[in-house]
């Protein structure tokens, strides 16, 4: 049991907040009331006050008269009507000129006192170098567009005062450049070299090698076709095709399999078997099978013309112990 500290009754705490000092919503609020009366009413709180109330801009508006004109201004301006900054006259757009130079696109004095005071100028732009006329000798530009081409000329790359030189990395293994994404993730490494050393852990690669083989979605080519006749004829339910990415033994895909029995039948492509880099890959596949403990029969796709040698080959293979083609 607690005391409340504004009523002093006792009241039991929640289980959620055993901390808790009050015994009501009531008495928190008359809490928080008491307490900003003390501040408001404090050195601190009338300082605050002050700093407040004297930079807003609508307090000096009011005390001492301070952008009355432009507060003014922006609401004649939205109406059609404009206060000429000479003689201070608020009359229609129509008697101002056109100026692009200027963000609105208005002259700020009328035809009258232009006449009066000042004469037109004739220049030449700086960035479209085309011919116009202005009232003040420093405008070099006929429009805002000319000036935000000029800006975005000079004070690009180097010449921006913000421009800060990325230092350039190279690879540790390769020596290739890195990127600019090198700079802000502070990589030693290129992509291709880190894609390689993740590879390695066979973990990961069986999962991105699954992942892949999913959204593939590979279906037997004709020469598989022909093959799994063959087999589902000879042994029916004992081979089944696999090359869609059912099981992967240690990085390799085999097209055909028998699990009972450990036994795995390649179809080897005339073309893309005979390259050298899938000679050497072939190889370690190969090494793989056997180390794991399977026999295994290879198919090339020319002997495929020739269905009777084939039947043979895989009848001798299901019942000897042939570990090559």
């Amino acid at each position: 049991m607690k005391n409340c500290r504004i009523c002093k009754k006792e009241f039991r705490p929640n289980k959620f907040t055993p901390h808790q000092i009050y015994c009501s919503k009531e008495c928190k609020h008359t809490a928080k009331l008491l307490w900003q009366n003390k501040y408001h009413n404090s050195k601190k709180g009338k300082e605050v006050k002050k700093r407040f109330f004297e930079n807003h801009p609508d307090y000096l508006r009011l005390k001492y008269g301070i952008g009355e004109e432009k507060f003014k201004r922006e609401k004649l301006f939205k109406k059609g009507i404009i206060c000429c900054s000479h003689c201070k006259q608020t009359l229609s757009i129509e008697n101002f000129y056109k100026d692009k130079s200027t963000p609105k696109g208005i002259s700020r004095i009328c035809k009258n006192c232009n006449k009066k005071s000042k004469k037109k100028i004739k220049k030449v732009c700086f960035t479209c170098k085309k011919e116009f006329y202005s009232y003040t000798r420093k405008t070099r530009f006929c429009s805002m567009k000319c000036l935000g081409n000029w800006h975005s000329k000079t004070f690009r790359g180097k010449n921006h005062h913000n421009y800060k030189e990325k230092p350039i990395k190279y690879c540790v293994e390769c020596n290739k450049k890195l990127n600019n994404k090198a700079y802000l993730f502070h990589t030693k490494r290129c992509h291709s070299c880190d894609t390689q050393d993740r590879y390695k852990n066979l973990e990961y690669k069986m999962k991105m090698l699954k992942s892949l083989y999913k959204t593939l979605k590979i279906k037997p080519n004709k020469p598989e076709k022909i093959l799994l006749l063959i087999l589902s004829n000879l042994f029916q339910n004992q081979y089944k095709y696999v090359g869609n990415g059912k099981i992967i033994i240690d990085g390799f895909n085999p097209d055909f399999i028998d699990k009972k029995n450990k036994k795995i039948i390649e179809l080897f492509g005339d073309y893309w078997h005979n390259i050298p880099e899938a000679i050497k890959r072939d190889k370690g596949r190969i090494a793989c099978y056997l180390k794991k403990g399977y026999k295994l029969l290879i198919i090339w796709e020319h002997e495929l013309e020739n269905l009777k040698k084939v039947t043979k080959k895989i009848i001798n293979f299901n019942l000897q112990e042939i570990k090559n083609g």
